[in-house]
């Protein structure tokens, strides 16, 4: 799909490190899931709405330079701002380190609150 699209592909050496920080927004998406629907049609409507988690690294694409760090509350901005460093030639791995943490961090807290509610 990358060449019918025009997005320039990243020698594996650079895609690896930015893959695996985006590779931690599985976790974080089930986790949400688990931990905010008390039922099917909850969790639909829940997965509608992280949708909005997707939309952050777009809305960054056009924003400039000092805003875009703004929407970096969203774990999926961080790998898709490596990505782009990484196409500029520009230092990446610490946005993806940074992003990696950052996603850790919030696949931890909702760990806890997802196994707090198990033993209710």
């Amino acid at each position: 799909v990358v060449p019918l699209i025009g997005i320039q592909a990243l020698p594996m050496d650079k895609l690896l490190p930015v893959a695996l920080s985006a590779s931690l927004g599985a976790p974080i998406f089930t986790l949400l899931l688990a931990t905010l629907a008390n039922n099917k049609v909850e969790g639909i409507a829940i997965m509608k709405g992280m949708g909005l988690l997707l939309l952050a690294p777009m809305i960054a694409w056009f924003a400039p330079e000092p805003w875009q760090w703004l929407l970096g509350v969203f774990p999926t901005f961080w790998s898709a701002k490596a990505y782009w460093l990484a196409m500029n030639g520009e230092a990446y791995l610490w946005v993806a380190a940074v992003g990696a943490v950052y996603a850790v961090g919030i696949v931890w807290l909702l760990l806890r609150r997802f196994q707090s509610g198990l033993y209710k």
